[in-house]
């Protein structure tokens, strides 16, 4: 994912005049790992300290939940038009990128549970679009840490209020 998001490859058609970083950095993993030190370092510390015995102990939460058959991070895309609209309104494009900036506030204040690492505007393709990478931050498990990376607790629960925005 990383390599594609942040066109770490080279083609033809590749121009850094078409990718716009608007939150994060150039470093896809480190965005996601800080979300996780910043999200998930308090509820790790009180989950240590409440394990008796040693094995149980969580030593980072980031590699724990990367050995794990889980995501570590989600990732969104929205375009906005077809193909077919900016065949022939290319030169709309200028305003996309205060566009796109205007969705992902609006996303972080509707879904403050997901939780934005990085996210970059593309305007190398048939149509422009954001990738939004961020962590789904579940909160008030009843096991393992109170505060725990999860899908459904962030996405199924706030389905009505997504629907609504979109």
């Amino acid at each position: 994912m990383a390599k594609h998001n942040l066109r770490k490859y080279k083609s033809e058609e590749y121009s850094a005049d078409n990718i716009f970083l608007i939150y994060g950095t150039d470093n896809l993993v480190q965005d996601v790992k800080a979300v996780y030190y910043q999200e998930f370092d308090e509820a790790l510390k009180v989950y240590n300290e409440n394990q008796t015995r040693a094995d149980r102990k969580i030593e980072d939460y980031f590699e724990h939940v990367a050995n794990k058959e889980q995501d570590m991070a989600v990732e969104i895309i929205i375009q906005v038009g077809d193909r077919a609209y900016w065949q022939e309104h290319w030169e709309n494009k200028v305003f996309m990128k205060r566009i796109c900036r205007m969705i992902l506030e609006e996303l972080q204040y509707q879904l403050p549970q997901f939780v934005v690492a990085n996210a970059v505007v593309y305007m190398d393709e048939d149509s422009p679009h954001m990738h939004v990478v961020g962590v789904p931050v579940g909160t008030g498990h009843k096991r393992g840490m109170s505060k725990q990376v999860s899908k459904r607790k962030v996405f199924i629960s706030k389905r009505k209020v997504i629907l609504w925005w979109i």
